[in-house]
């Protein structure tokens, strides 16, 4: 009973706050009530006092202490905790959203508009989770608080965006965990992998919306789960909008938001292409990319197969180029060569931009690889048997072979720019060749997913 009296104490004060913070909402006594609720919140914990008992000891402050408003009251706490440990500057965004969120429920709570269902609760719990889902894992593992101002249903907020956080940050130091040589550098026999090229959330309606392109990605996805390929590859990109434009991050949480259907079991890989750093990328644009996508230079094992992500982006006229450029040629220098003993069956490389259309001696275009820095590197392509190169960027398909390697030019799966359709590219690894076919997703599209008349 002592703590049913104590609960009913701080009830009676923490009732009185929310009567004066209908007449003003900026009332510090707004703070007050949050920790008087903490206090009863600790009260019932230790005491393990059922909530519904208290409700008979407390029928004249019913509306305050329902199950759905003292968990309500609990969410807006736990959100501004979450938000106040997120102090890195990089995490600007994610603490703005918290704190939109937080007082979304707090207005929607002092006005009785929260209804006493568990649907928003839901809605707010995954919100939480795509909002934290681009906050780095070992932050959000850093995260503790005790059980009390948790709220139901929220226990397991952190571990599922750390673990989303994972899917799309696999690419760490270089390489990929659970695709490397020791686990994936033998031969089992033929398998599939599929190229999403440009997305390009946004690009249709020239970033005032982006719903078609998120409606034909999902399609897409449909497709390629049923499909079940060792790795789906997207080949830079993602967005329309760039990381200094507004409506980048929203694009990029949009993407995400749809990528997560991509079967669990599906290793999800990403290259960094234009659009997600910009034409003249500073070192600052790239790290913006890592914190996304992961790492923008990185290699992995699939089935006895070598492949190298990489660049073409650090190709450019930024001051930071000369230095980003150095870096990558040495880097590539390091580990396209194989070892006797690692020998791959076959090795592919990946990156946004065409090595070329042609021929590697034609003129520069926006499209290629510039061509002073093309023909440095296909020498080592040659060399070390690279059976596959593949690419993005120009929104068409091209194939181009030189020296024994395939050139592969893949259009998009937003909008495309030339004749080829809407699509995504599917290859089949077999024991002598990597056999590309480029799938044409437009002719399956509901009639409602087809291109609309646009310019660019």
């Amino acid at each position: 009973m002592q703590a049913l009296e104590s609960y009913k104490h701080f009830a009676d004060i923490a009732s009185k706050s929310q009567e004066l913070n209908k007449k003003n909402p900026n009332n510090p006594l707004n703070r007050l009530s949050d920790q008087l609720f903490l206090r009863v919140l600790s009260l019932l914990d230790s005491q393990g006092t059922e909530l519904s008992k208290v409700k008979l000891v407390c029928r004249d402050w019913n509306r305050v202490v329902t199950d759905s408003i003292l968990e309500k009251r609990l969410l807006v706490i736990y959100l501004r905790n979450v938000a106040s440990l997120l102090k890195v500057e990089i995490y600007s965004a994610q603490i703005d959203s918290l704190s939109k969120l937080a007082k979304t429920i707090e207005q929607e709570i002092n006005n009785q508009t929260w209804s006493t269902n568990s649907i928003k609760m839901l809605e707010a719990k995954e919100k939480t989770i795509t909002i934290l889902s681009d906050v780095h894992e070992a932050d959000l593992n850093k995260m503790s608080f005790p059980a009390k101002i948790i709220p139901p249903g929220f226990r397991t907020v952190l571990k599922q965006a750390a673990k989303i956080y994972h899917r799309f940050h696999i690419a760490q130091n270089h390489q990929v965990e659970n695709l490397t040589f020791e686990r994936e550098g033998k031969w089992n026999g033929p398998y599939q992998f599929v190229i999403l090229c440009d997305p390009q959330l946004g690009f249709f309606d020239k970033d005032r919306t982006w719903h078609l392109e998120v409606k034909r990605l999902e399609f897409a996805i449909d497709m390629i789960n049923k499909m079940k390929p060792k790795f789906v590859l997207t080949c830079g990109d993602m967005t329309n909008a760039r990381p200094f434009e507004s409506q980048f991050l929203p694009q990029v949480r949009d993407l995400k938001l749809v990528m997560r259907k991509i079967d669990p079991n599906i290793p999800m890989l990403f290259v960094c292409g234009n659009h997600d750093v910009g034409n003249a990328p500073s070192n600052q644009d790239i790290k913006t990319y890592l914190k996304h996508y992961g790492d923008d230079l990185y290699q992995f094992w699939v089935g006895g197969v070598k492949y190298t992500v990489f660049n073409s982006c650090r190709i450019s006229k930024s001051e930071d180029a000369p230095k980003q450029i150095k870096e990558q040629n040495k880097w590539l220098a390091d580990v396209i060569p194989f070892t006797e003993a690692e020998e791959p069956k076959h090795q592919a490389t990946f990156c946004h931009h065409p090595w070329f259309f042609e021929s590697p001696a034609e003129k520069d275009g926006y499209f290629t690889i510039k061509k002073e820095h093309r023909l440095d590197l296909i020498d080592a392509i040659a060399t070390y048997k690279v059976k596959n190169c593949d690419s993005g960027h120009s929104h068409r398909n091209a194939n181009a072979e030189y020296q024994g390697t395939d050139f592969v030019t893949v259009s998009d799966l937003g909008r495309p720019l030339g004749k080829d359709p809407y699509g995504f590219l599917v290859v089949d690894v077999e024991k002598d060749r990597m056999k590309c076919k480029y799938l044409n997703v437009e002719e399956q599209l509901p009639h409602d997913y087809k291109n609309p008349k646009v310019t660019v």
